[in-house]
């Protein structure tokens, strides 16, 4: 996978990416200005590597272009992408860019179309992760710190994965603070007002009974 330096980093967590290429491209909002034999010096890293095929992954507002004339240059033969102009031979493959326009798709739905436009078809469109070790028990330290009761449970004693655990941690703490916040209102309302039965019909609606 060829992406920038912080698209690297999460890039390094998919279980079907081999290898990672980092590279500040030009086209790219947060890259440092650098003369184009860094390009070049890319374009030859690429055919270096004899890949048969690229797949430019972008979104709508973006062209795809640059990255097609990058992999032109490394002679990588198949390059394919979603293009709003004619590319003629900077690609291959490629599909007319109808978004935003004719229709809107979430992103990752996006690039699988692209990619099955080439006859390549996901048999499990779920997302995978490979979150080190060490990083989950840095998160369940910091959702800890929260106040979060979360427990990572190997993925081979359980049916969730870590992903689901933590998920349902998080909503379980947010209805606990809700819940805190409700009982804090009552408290004031209590404290301001009179607790006979014929006053406390005015501050009910302050207390924000919850289901009411």
């Amino acid at each position: 996978m060829l992406t920038s330096p912080g698209g690297a980093a999460a890039a390094s967590l998919l279980p079907g990416v081999d290898e990672v290429i980092s590279y500040q491209a030009p086209w790219m909002k947060a890259s440092q200005p650098r003369t184009g034999s860094a390009d070049l010096d890319m374009a030859r890293c690429l055919r270096g590597g004899c890949f048969d095929a690229a797949v430019i992954f972008t979104v709508y507002s973006q062209s795809p272009l640059p990255a097609a004339l990058l992999c032109h240059l490394a002679d990588i033969p198949l390059r394919l992408a979603h293009c709003r102009e004619n590319p003629y031979q900077l690609l291959t493959d490629w599909l007319p860019e109808r978004e935003p326009g004719a229709l809107l798709r979430h992103e990752v739905r996006r690039q699988l179309d692209l990619v099955a436009s080439a006859g390549f078809r996901a048999v499990d469109e779920c997302l995978r992760l490979r979150i080190p070790i060490a990083s989950s028990r840095r998160i369940s330290a910091l959702l800890a710190d929260l106040g979060a009761d979360v427990v990572l449970v190997p993925a081979d004693r359980t049916r969730r994965n870590r992903a689901a655990l933590v998920r349902d941690a998080l909503r379980e703490h947010l209805r606990r603070l809700e819940l805190r916040a409700s009982e804090e209102r009552d408290r004031q309302g209590y404290s301001r007002h009179s607790q006979a039965d014929a006053e406390a019909r005015g501050w009910e609606s302050e207390a924000a009974w919850p289901g009411e």
